[in-house]
């Protein structure tokens, strides 16, 4: 809102809705836990494992971050257990460097997962290392503390509010922030709604259908 108002875009021709993304994780964390037998298929209790996600190319295809994070993960997996589903691009690149057979040998490596059955792990992790964007945006969601695997983020508010940190690629970082004392995530409404985005977008738009017409 701040930045349209900035570029003269006010008054009248602008709505703070939330955001929808939000909307679909509160809509979907009721029907997950229809899949709740997925944990028992892979063998970890609830808040009981750290759920580790890398597949952007700026990652898997920079040979010294993939043999970090590999460290890394191997690393935290023999303290506590590391769920990872992992992307074919990873699992090829892991592979390229003979990185595969090690992390498999203590990390619980799954096939990829579905949407629903992705936001089950992420609700039932107790930390989340990662370096997508949406999952940044439901480990929130879901209140679980993240760790994101980049130098930045789109999400600057959830850096500021403390539900996400930044992890440098040096030394034992990503072990010692896991391992860290993590602050109890409170949901913020200001940064994206309560849930009812799509219902305040929609009725905008008959509003303005209306007038219109």
């Amino acid at each position: 809102l701040d930045n349209l108002s900035n570029e003269g875009i006010q008054g009248r021709r602008v709505l703070v809705s939330g955001d929808v993304m939000y909307d679909a994780a509160l809509f979907y964390a009721k029907k997950v836990e229809d899949k709740k037998e997925l944990l028992d298929e892979i063998g970890v209790q609830s808040k009981s494992y750290v759920l580790a996600s890398i597949h952007r190319a700026e990652n898997t295809d920079d040979e010294y971050r993939l043999k970090w994070m590999a460290d890394q993960i191997v690393k935290v997996s023999k303290k506590t257990q590391v769920v990872m589903p992992l992307h074919p691009r990873t699992k090829k690149a892991l592979t390229n460097l003979g990185l595969f057979k090690i992390i498999e040998e203590t990390v619980l490596i799954t096939d990829p997962v579905s949407y629903l059955e992705m936001l089950l792990l992420e609700k039932h992790a107790q930390i989340i290392v990662t370096d997508s964007g949406g999952v940044q945006k439901e480990a929130y969601f879901h209140r679980v503390p993240c760790i994101t695997l980049r130098n930045e983020t789109e999400w600057i508010e959830l850096i500021d509010n403390g539900s996400n940190r930044l992890c440098e690629f040096s030394e034992n970082n990503l072990v010692n922030m896991i391992f860290s004392e993590h602050d109890e995530i409170r949901i913020d409404q200001s940064l994206y709604g309560k849930g009812n985005a799509a219902e305040i977008i929609v009725d905008e738009i008959f509003q303005h259908t209306i007038l219109k017409q």
